[in-house]
């Protein structure tokens, strides 16, 4: 690995440990009977850490080995299209997950819907 791609190596590992919490956090709130909420956060930091390992994966795997056939314009649209996709739809069941979060609970009725007789006063 060249010498300039060092800080790029390391904001991917930094963006990568921070999905994991996302996912960390998503399973806590499983656990804790937010069981919407948690799926959606999980999935929405799954599908935001693909990006950092594609671009990983394309530009440190895929690319040296065949980038003598290749031009590297292939590479850039092959990231390009799959992290805009991951992206946005990471983005909006983030969003999503949190609209969930804020809206208000529903409060539990104490009203039943079976009849009450009472003994009558004679």
């Amino acid at each position: 690995m060249d010498s300039y791609m060092l800080p790029f190596t390391l904001r991917d590992a930094l963006l990568c440990l921070v999905f994991l919490l996302g996912i960390t956090g998503g399973i806590l709130a499983i656990t804790r009977n937010h069981r919407k909420i948690g799926i959606l956060v999980v999935i929405s930091f799954i599908l935001l850490g693909i990006d950092p390992v594609s671009e990983f994966i394309v530009f440190n795997l895929v690319s040296p080995n065949f980038s003598d056939t290749t031009d590297f314009a292939v590479f850039n649209w092959a990231y390009v299209c799959i992290s805009s996709f991951v992206d946005i739809a990471g983005f909006l069941t983030l969003m999503a997950a949190i609209y969930l979060a804020l809206q208000p609970g529903q409060k539990e009725t104490d009203i039943s819907t079976e009849e009450v007789t009472y003994p009558s006063d004679q």
